[in-house]
């Protein structure tokens, strides 16, 4: 599933899978009815995931989604027994970004096996998304700041905790926010302290002038300011 009907098409020609264009949420469990497999490419996940995941429970289809956002990826990890009772594999947050996250966390897991706490950053160096990461992106800014502290979610206002660190592309500010890495990396490793934070090239004490400003931001502008301070 995507937002982009010419995408989406386009894979359909290229693979040979069934294309079609779905209008009414209620339809999905009907569309996914005898599919293997549904791939959730479509955010903000906030806003798919229940109706998606809940259509391929009914029809006892498998799940994956490429999510980055910490609500959405505990909902799904969070529907253990569910899945249990129907036979459904349902796997969150299968992107690349945390994909590799989580396997560099796991490394460190286990050649420090006595690590009672976990940091992990992105250095994003991606191309722009559309309509649908830029939502998913104000999903995550909207929550402000947050830890996994002695295994619960801690929050703090964004931008609380910025650090400056050398990096090997050169100094960085980051910023702890609230990714779907928090839960992916606690669930992989067993460690029960996590901090996941986005990197960005400008000082902190620019971004942090910056973050106070964007309270009073439209959403476009909220994005556009983040980009610019990733890739200054």
């Amino acid at each position: 599933l995507g937002r982009s009907v010419g995408a989406l098409r386009q894979i359909a020609e290229t693979t040979g899978l069934r294309f079609e264009v779905v209008a009414d949420p209620g339809a999905l469990a009907t569309v996914v009815a005898g599919l293997d497999l549904v791939v959730n490419a479509a955010g903000p996940f906030d806003q798919t995931v229940r109706p998606v995941l809940g259509a391929c429970i009914e029809g006892g289809t498998s799940y994956l989604d490429i999510s980055n956002e910490l609500d959405s990826v505990q909902f799904v990890l969070g529907q253990h027994e569910r899945f249990m009772s129907s036979g459904v594999i349902a796997v969150p947050a299968v992107g690349f970004g945390t994909v590799a996250t989580e396997a560099v966390a796991l490394r460190v897991a286990t050649v420090l096996p006595s690590a009672v706490a976990i940091e992990v950053a992105l250095l994003a160096d991606n191309a722009g998304g559309g309509t649908g990461t830029s939502a998913s992106v104000l999903a995550v800014l909207a929550h402000g700041g947050a830890r996994v502290v002695d295994g619960s979610i801690v929050r703090a206002p964004l931008g609380r905790g910025i650090a400056r660190v050398r990096t090997p592309i050169g100094r960085r500010s980051l910023v702890p926010i609230p990714t779907g890495d928090l839960a992916t990396v606690r669930a992989a490793t067993g460690v029960d302290s996590i901090t996941a934070a986005a990197a960005f090239a400008v000082p902190a004490w620019v971004l942090a002038a910056g973050l106070l400003s964007m309270m009073t931001m439209a959403a476009e502008q909220a994005v556009v300011f983040f980009a610019a301070c990733a890739f200054f």
